[in-house]
């Protein structure tokens, strides 16, 4: 395996780790003028929306490494933000950027009432059809 395929491996794994997003917030156990200070309570995501939100991580470790697979075997990068020979660093970096900004959406979406799902859903499906193409190209 090469060292950049290891690398998207250990990242995937690393991800695969991480804590959901959510959390429990109410008195804070402090007082103004004898009333309890209350934070705002957080709305926790549910299971479809874990599930797509983690479906888009791994489509988009997937494209990485089909994008990867495509540079090793003569292909070039369409996607102009990246040039025709990106790095997997410069790779890992834009991903890591945009997916980073997309929980953020996602997660201000929620605590506003509203369901993101369908559209990770659509944006991860989006990219498993990149994926698709990446990894039928033949480039040599």
């Amino acid at each position: 395996m090469s060292g950049a395929r290891l690398a998207i491996v250990a990242l995937l794994l690393a991800l695969a780790g991480c804590a959901t997003p959510g959390g429990d917030y109410g008195p804070t156990g402090e007082t103004v003028h004898g009333l309890p200070v209350m934070e705002r309570q957080r709305i926790e995501w549910t299971d479809t929306q874990k599930a797509a939100f983690g479906l888009g991580v791994a489509m988009t470790l997937a494209d990485v490494y089909s994008t990867v697979d495509g540079l090793d075997r003569g292909c070039r990068e369409a996607n102009p933000i990246y040039g025709e020979h990106p790095s997997l660093f410069k790779l890992l970096a834009i991903k890591s950027a945009l997916t980073a900004f997309q929980f953020l959406y996602a997660d201000w979406q929620i605590q506003k009432g509203r369901d993101p799902s369908t559209g990770m859903f659509i944006s991860a499906g989006i990219t498993g059809i990149v994926v698709g193409w990446n990894l039928t190209r033949d480039c040599d």
